[in-house]
């Protein structure tokens, strides 16, 4: 009886041609990029088609779970599940401040008032230029009912996009 050291290579390769490789015909990038043509269309249930298929493809990928979170704002009775994607997004990239933003927004609308402060703080420490997140944790002090907070938001607030605007071109 003769061995092969060549048998195991052999073998590997004809199960790898009989077999049908289960990979996605796209990666998650290329059906974030579809789902996001699809949002800025205005087709949001084929977006939410195409951000459920990147996170299938790569439930890791942080912009997979921020599509999807963004599509589900635009409907009161998914809100929840935006909150869901949008904390799952911060989680996988903590400094995406996009996400951090719309968490905030999510959360605001939904009345977890001290969790969209949180939210619009990252926001805007993690990129100046959501300076809106200030005057959203303004507006969620006045909520609050505390006056002294919403005024000293409201004030940095215009301070920051004045900073901002004559930084910009």
């Amino acid at each position: 009886m003769r061995s092969s050291r060549h048998a195991p290579g052999v073998m590997f390769f004809a199960i790898l041609l009989c077999c049908p490789l289960s990979a996605a015909d796209k990666n998650s990038t290329e059906y974030y990029n579809e789902g996001l043509e699809y949002a800025k269309s205005g087709r949001l249930e084929l977006a939410e088609q195409s951000f459920k298929k990147t996170i299938e493809v790569n439930r890791y990928y942080c912009l997979g779970h921020y599509g999807l979170g963004r599509v589900y704002m635009y409907r009161p009775d998914t809100m929840d599940r935006a909150i869901v994607h949008l904390k799952k997004a911060v989680e996988l990239d903590s400094d995406y401040a996009p996400a951090w933003f719309y968490l905030g927004l999510a959360q605001l609308v939904t009345g977890k008032y001290v969790d969209s402060i949180h939210s619009f703080g990252s926001a805007f420490e993690k990129d100046n230029r959501f300076v809106e997140s200030l005057y959203n944790i303004g507006t969620v002090y006045e909520l609050l009912g505390d006056d002294y907070k919403a005024f000293y938001y409201y004030r940095k607030y215009l301070y920051q996009k004045k900073i901002l605007d004559s930084s910009s071109f």
